[in-house]
């Protein structure tokens, strides 16, 4: 069974947002876990599948700085991190363009 819970701060923003399958961290279609800046922008997106960091079109944790500007990105294969090759590399960026160009510009 899918769920998500919702977290706050003290002020009422959203300060998270967890998704869970079986009561572990998953999502097929998104990130599992996402974090907020205090003014709302995206923090961090955290891809899980059955509770282990995961991800295999990209990396699996992404920090953001609060204009949206990537700050880290680690990848992870059944929660080994590892360093992508120069290929996997490529493959992810000129699908974030594509998808950028599909949204009008206003994706990450």
């Amino acid at each position: 069974m899918s769920e998500a819970e919702i977290y706050h701060y003290l002020d009422g923003t959203m300060s998270m947002e967890m998704h869970y399958v079986d009561g572990k961290p998953h999502r097929e279609d998104g990130p599992a876990e996402i974090g907020y800046h205090k003014d709302g922008s995206v923090s961090v997106e955290s891809y899980y599948r059955n509770g282990i960091l995961h991800r295999e079109d990209g990396p699996a944790i992404i920090e953001y700085d609060r204009d949206g500007g990537v700050i880290e990105e680690k990848w992870f294969t059944d929660d080994n991190e590892f360093t992508p090759s120069p290929e996997q590399v490529a493959a992810y960026r000129n699908r974030s363009k594509a998808a950028c160009i599909v949204d009008g510009g206003m994706g990450n």
